[in-house]
Parts: C-alpha cells; structure tokens; sequence
C-alpha cells in the first residue's frame, strides 16, 4: 500500500471521511435548532459536554453536561418563529479520536408576532468553536464556545 508523509491511503481517507462526518453534524446541529428538535441535538452532543456564551453585551455563561446543555436551548427555541441558522468557513483539525472544529455561522430569527410586524426580528453572525472526540465510530461535541460577533435586532425580515 502506498504511504505518504501524510500516511497511508487508507489513513488519509479515514480522515475525509471523519472531515465529512464533522460537517454533517453541522448541518444536523442547524437542523435540531431550527426544527426545535431537542431530541435531534442530544445525537450531537457528549454526555459531558460543555457550552461557553459569550454575548456582546452580557457576561459569559457557562454550562456543563448534557442535561443542563439541553434545558438551556429549551428554554430559548420556542421563543422564536422561522429560525434559519447557517454554518460557514469550516477549519477541521483532526488528531486521532479528536477534533476542532472553528467556523462562523449566520443567525436569523423572526419572533412569533412575524404575522404582524414582519421587519422585527434578529440577525447576527457567531463565532463557533467546537471540540470534538469519537465515541463508539461516532462524532460528538464535547465542548461548544459560542461567541456573538454580531446581533442586531430591530428591523430585519427573514429570507425565507
């Protein structure tokens, strides 16, 4: 078999591989969160996951584990109508049965009254970064630094 500095063929498409499972849990993380699909995004996460916030105007927060990581995004997801949410910049480093993985992704949200007052909503661009480990062959996220670059709210209208 043919090996390279960067190993073997059979190493370097394991890591496409574990580089396209990665961005898959992406786009599912997008999908539990503009679906409200808690069930979804508890696939996502490690059972002793992290989540740091870091908001523009307001002090940092964190929170550890599963259940307090999901009882945090209960408690905002039904807030909001049309949640469209979008992964962009993808860097992917991947070390053995870790990863990181640091991108940006873009935010809107229309609020409930978008029947009403169509141009309220909120938009924003945030820095994600994501530390990654493989259990049992699958991906998982085991720590999630969520920072806000960006938030507007006001006169926005969802491009739906």
């Amino acid at each position: 078999m043919a090996t390279s500095a960067q190993g073997s063929i059979a190493e370097r498409m394991q890591k496409l591989e574990d580089i396209e499972a990665i961005r898959r849990l992406t786009a599912l993380w997008c999908r539990s969160l503009d679906t409200q699909d808690l069930e979804l995004m508890s696939t996502i996460i490690d059972k002793d996951v992290a989540l740091v916030l870091h908001g523009t105007q307001q002090k940092s927060r964190q929170l550890q584990g599963s259940i307090a990581f999901l009882e945090f995004y209960r408690g905002r997801l039904g807030h909001y109508a049309f949640p469209r949410h979008n992964f962009c910049n993808h860097d992917i480093i991947i070390t053995d049965k870790t990863a990181t993985l640091d991108c940006y992704s873009i935010i809107e949200f229309a609020f409930p009254s978008y029947h009403t007052q169509p141009e309220f909503g909120i938009r924003g661009m945030v820095k994600n970064h994501w530390d990654l480990r493989k259990v049992r062959g699958l991906w998982r996220v085991s720590l999630m630094d969520i920072q806000v670059q960006t938030w507007t709210e006001g006169p926005v209208k969802p491009a739906l």
